[in-house]
């Protein structure tokens, strides 16, 4: 996903390094913005997910007696959000370098 939406900022990015902007900013925007997206998505991934615990607790648990604190684990969550984060890392500065790399005049271009 994360490459595919490189290829269609490309000339956004050639214009850019035309303006004098240096990989190193292209980069750094680029990872900022997969940060922001994926802490966006993993807070509203754990309120939803804790909704859904606390609207389904008598499904899931028979009818139990669960304290809400229980209904999810946040060393889990934390576990899987890091993991997340690292993918996202690795999976976003890949095409940007790859992008970033391009000359100037293939990148604006490339529309």
């Amino acid at each position: 996903m994360t490459g595919s939406q490189m290829r269609k900022r490309l000339s956004e990015l050639g214009v850019r390094r035309a303006y004098g902007a240096t990989r190193n900013n292209l980069i750094y925007q680029i990872m900022t913005e997969s940060l922001i997206q994926t802490l966006i998505g993993g807070l509203l991934g754990l309120i939803l997910s804790y909704i859904a615990a606390y609207a389904l607790r008598e499904m899931l648990y028979e009818g139990a007696m669960v304290p809400f604190t229980s209904l999810l684990s946040p060393v889990t969550f934390l576990s899987a959000f890091l993991f997340c984060i690292l993918l996202n890392v690795l999976s976003a500065i890949i095409p940007a370098w790859r992008t970033s790399r391009k000359p100037i005049v293939e990148s604006i271009l490339s529309n």
